[in-house]
């Protein structure tokens, strides 16, 4: 997906798509080659209101704001509140609770983006 010619807003899009977890934009930014700090995130909140990029705000004490490329698939990621690592779920697997919801509600879901927050094997060691 192209958006309007600037190699930086291009670049960063790139970035994303190619992340398959939530990126933070400092994340970004020490990856290089993106402009200063300040250019990532404009970069990112433009690509963001044209809805090349979507974001999640992570309650906890890392408190950073990460994206995600939306059109890859449906979007479950479990948070490791102490390495603040990310993890991909099937979202499919939450299909029958979301026909439940949608029933139960007279609510039609158009799209699915969930978190979920906890410690990874490997902190819980």
């Amino acid at each position: 997906m192209k958006v309007r010619d600037t190699s930086i807003r291009n670049s960063l899009l790139e970035y994303v798509e190619k992340k398959a977890l939530p990126v933070s934009a400092k994340e970004i930014h020490s990856s290089g080659g993106m402009g200063n700090i300040s250019t990532v995130y404009r970069g990112l909140e433009y690509l963001e209101k044209k809805g090349c990029v979507s974001s999640i705000t992570v309650s906890c004490e890392c408190g950073l704001v990460r994206y995600y490329y939306p059109q890859n698939s449906e979007k479950c990621f479990l948070h490791c509140r102490k390495c603040h690592c990310f993890f991909s779920v099937d979202a499919l697997e939450f299909s029958n609770t979301e026909k439940k919801i949608e029933k139960k509600l007279n609510f039609k879901i158009s799209e699915r983006v969930m978190y979920f927050m906890g410690e990874c094997e490997k902190c819980s060691m």
